[in-house]
């Protein structure tokens, strides 16, 4: 009879995602959730730059929706501030990430709009809440991509 080798008990044990997308993934997840954490303890400053890093992140491992998900919650940061040439620079940002990762068109269509909404300074919290919450169900939903 064969012996079958498994994973090392010592080794930590990986989650779903980590077996999907690598260690990478983690850390820029693990990222994201500090920069939550200083935007609730009112800490705007540590909270934009731990979004920027884990955005970037997700960027570079090709994951354009966690990336335009984090860009939604710098959004909401920049919103609070009353900084709206930066959601107007972030929505350029998150549009071009979409279009260079070729994620599908109604999702890319809906990023045109903030990015519209964003040039006349009419974005609000609830436009950035209601287009995460499409962007998730695209994602979720692979029949949405049409």
């Amino acid at each position: 009879m064969g012996s079958r080798r498994g994973r090392d008990p010592r080794e930590p044990k990986q989650s779903r995602q980590e077996a999907i997308w690598g260690r990478g993934w983690t850390r820029t997840a693990g990222t994201e959730r500090s920069g939550a954490g200083g935007c609730l303890r009112g800490d705007t400053g540590t909270a934009e730059r731990l979004f920027l890093e884990t955005r970037d992140g997700f960027v570079r491992q090709g994951i354009g929706y966690d990336a335009a998900m984090v860009s939604l919650d710098l959004a909401r940061v920049y919103l609070k501030e009353g900084r709206t040439a930066d959601v107007q620079r972030l929505a350029g940002e998150m549009v071009a990430i979409f279009e260079a990762q070729e994620v599908h068109r109604e999702a890319t269509a809906a990023l045109l709009l903030f990015q519209d909404a964003a040039r006349r300074e009419e974005v609000t919290a609830g436009l950035v809440r209601e287009l995460a919450l499409y962007l998730e169900a695209v994602r979720a939903d692979p029949g949405l991509q049409a």
